[in-house]
């Protein structure tokens, strides 16, 4: 069925209020309606529509028609579950296409990161290995992009520049509908080196994947977690809670990314639930750990989708 955007109506109203006032004369006006109906309207959440088939009829204010296909769509980027329709517009004017969004996510997820993301000396044991799990029905495909020892500035041969490094090229490349970010457990370390450029460096970051994969991407920016004190390598805690994860919670809002406090999640647990013990290690997750971030993770994805 045909749905007719809302200023559509309401100059159609317009249109009969001056018919019923005995004037002959009735003011040229313009039309926009569907001429064929696109080829699919049944899709996953996370698809994008395609306007296949679709063409739209455009009549001038002289009666002249012409059929359209350069028209504009909006809301046609990873379809919601909850979503009806795509709205397509030409020349000021609009018209809603009907569709129909299953409640089943598919496509790609992007997990960038350091390595929390990476699993360090356990990649089997990583959260991206377990969103699989919490995701069960869903037609997704994870990449793991985290690499160990990544920060956003080179700081050595341990912590590279995450834009350096391998794993960051694969993070641009395919069609992700999701892509998480988890950086800032190495920066702590060095952050007299990085805390005045964190904000534009996230910044930078964050606009390359928008201009890679387009506005529409939704990007779930993670808190980092606390660490245990002492641990072996030497990463301050407090000056992640007090100093990192307050800038990474404003930087989620900012950019207009999703945000998944990891580290106030994480409050819900003690060390040793949370980190290994190997070697008095105290940064990097355990297996438990890794389970309830990508739970978190997939629970955060599916609100995304109204599901």
């Amino acid at each position: 069925m045909l749905k007719i955007s809302k200023s559509l109506l309401i100059a159609s109203a317009a249109l009969l209020l001056v018919g019923c006032g005995g004037s002959d004369e009735k003011a040229p006006r313009e039309y926009l309606t569907i001429l064929t109906f696109p080829n699919k309207t049944l899709y996953n959440a996370g698809n994008n529509f395609d306007k296949e088939g679709l063409t739209l009829d455009y009549t001038d204010k002289e009666g002249n028609r012409t059929t359209v296909t350069d028209f504009a769509i909006t809301g046609g980027k990873n379809l919601k579950a909850s979503q009806d329709s795509i709205t397509v517009s030409y020349r000021g004017l609009s018209v809603d296409v009907d569709i129909s969004v299953n409640k089943l996510i598919e496509g790609q997820i992007t997990c960038v990161g350091d390595s929390l993301t990476e699993g360090h000396s356990w990649p089997t044991e990583s959260y991206p290995n377990y969103i699989d799990d919490n995701l069960g029905g869903h037609l997704v495909t994870v990449s793991n992009c985290g690499k160990n020892g990544a920060s956003f500035k080179d700081f050595g041969r341990y912590n590279p520049a995450y834009n350096a490094t391998e794993q960051y090229q694969t993070s641009l490349t395919g069609s992700p509908i999701v892509l998480s970010i988890l950086l800032g457990t190495n920066d702590a370390t060095n952050w007299e080196n990085e805390k005045n450029d964190y904000v534009k460096d996230y910044t930078d970051l964050v606009n390359t994947y928008r201009t890679t994969f387009g506005e529409d991407l939704n990007i779930i920016m993670m808190t980092s977690p606390r660490t245990k004190t002492p641990n072996q390598f030497n990463i301050p805690s407090d000056v992640i809670c007090n100093e990192v994860v307050p800038l990474q919670r404003q930087l989620a809002q900012d950019l207009n990314c999703y945000l998944l406090d990891l580290n106030s999640e994480f409050e819900k647990y003690t060390d040793d639930q949370l980190f290994r013990p190997d070697n008095n290690d105290g940064v990097h997750l355990t297996k438990m750990a890794a389970e309830i971030t990508a739970n978190l993770l997939a629970e955060k994805i599916k609100s995304i989708y109204g599901i």
